[in-house]
């Protein structure tokens, strides 16, 4: 005996609903019987290493599997030049109603002195140190290829003793910055 089964096989068409919060956006079909099930997600991931090392941060992504059709190609856009120390938005613009955001802030970097070439100092019994005879400021933890400048003038430097002689340690109060284009960014 042969058994004739007819079924008719209705193909599901999406009716998708898009939902922007922060960094989030969020797909949801509304037909019942969705294949995918729940709803899907494009997420903006902040970079992680957020200290100014010279080259442009990037915003990065994550697609729940199963949606990358859905959301197309994610193109992200940030405000300025997300390089220098500020603080930067970066957006998916889904549609012109959709819009996914996050917020990042570049810091400083720190660098370390280690040294000030060229301190001449002429005996006049005190223990103060002229710092406009240097001629090079030594340091750690910059940026290869960014040789950087500074302001010594608001610094206080201090010999160990008001003595005549070579290898004096000398103290450094007060505030030496950075300056040029690079000022903002150590």
């Amino acid at each position: 005996t042969t058994a004739t089964l007819t079924y008719t096989i209705e193909n599901h068409v999406h009716d998708w609903e898009f939902e922007a919060s922060g960094a989030v956006i969020t797909a949801t079909c509304q037909n019942t019987g969705c294949n995918l099930g729940g709803s899907g997600k494009v997420t903006l991931v902040k970079p992680e290493d957020l200290v100014y090392n010279g080259k442009e941060k990037t915003v990065d992504y994550t697609v729940t599997e199963g949606y990358e059709d859905v959301f197309g190609e994610v193109k992200i856009q940030c405000t300025g030049n997300c390089i220098d120390v500020g603080t930067y938005v970066a957006s998916y613009i889904f549609n012109e109603n959709t819009i996914a955001t996050v917020s990042f802030t570049i810091t400083p970097r720190t660098i370390i002195i280690t040294d000030i070439e060229g301190l001449e100092r002429v005996y006049d019994g005190t223990t103060k140190v002229d710092l406009s005879t240097a001629t090079k400021v030594v340091y750690t933890n910059g940026i290869d290829g960014k040789p950087l400048e500074f302001d010594l003038s608001k610094a206080i430097a201090t010999a160990d003793n008001a003595n005549v002689g070579a290898g004096i340690l000398v103290t450094l109060d007060g505030n030496i910055t950075v300056k040029g284009d690079e000022k903002n960014n150590y």
